[in-house]
């Protein structure tokens, strides 16, 4: 089965808030991956845009989709995303679940490192664990791959 990446729109923001049970701004952006019926089986809401930051919320139904969102999500967020006359952010943040140990691994292996741990903000004993990737992390596992 072929996926491909694009602009989710709306669509793509509600598809990823319907399995985060999130809200989001006007302004959040998504990228999502599609079978190529159409169907939605990975996507990325990008949401609370700072001038050199954006949160990512994610949700996935397939491994395979996710994998090919990760590199074109990465590469949108820190080289084509506009923010006023700026282009591209410096760091993208994720905020998990402290018992979300899937998410928690798939974030680590996609290159975010621990930042801080809000004790209890899901109830007694449920953390929310902020992550952050930077931009010159990323630019630095690139120029690994390609010279590889």
């Amino acid at each position: 089965m072929a996926y491909t990446v694009r602009a989710g729109g709306p669509e793509g923001c509600a598809w990823v808030a319907s399995r985060t049970g999130l809200a989001f701004t006007p302004r959040a952006r998504s990228v999502v991956s599609c079978r190529d019926d159409g169907l939605i089986r990975a996507g990325v809401l990008l949401d609370d845009w700072t001038q050199n930051s954006v949160q990512a919320h994610i949700a996935a139904e397939s491994a395979i989709a996710w994998r090919r969102l990760v590199p074109e999500v990465l590469r949108y967020v820190f080289r084509d995303a506009r923010f006023g006359d700026q282009r591209g952010v410096g760091v993208l943040l994720a905020s998990i679940r402290g018992d979300n140990t899937a998410a928690l691994r798939f974030a680590s292996h996609a290159g975010f490192e621990f930042e801080h741990r809000l004790k209890d903000i899901f109830g007694a004993g449920c953390d929310l664990i902020l992550l952050v990737l930077r931009r010159e992390w990323w630019e630095s596992t690139v120029e690994e791959r390609s010279a590889a």
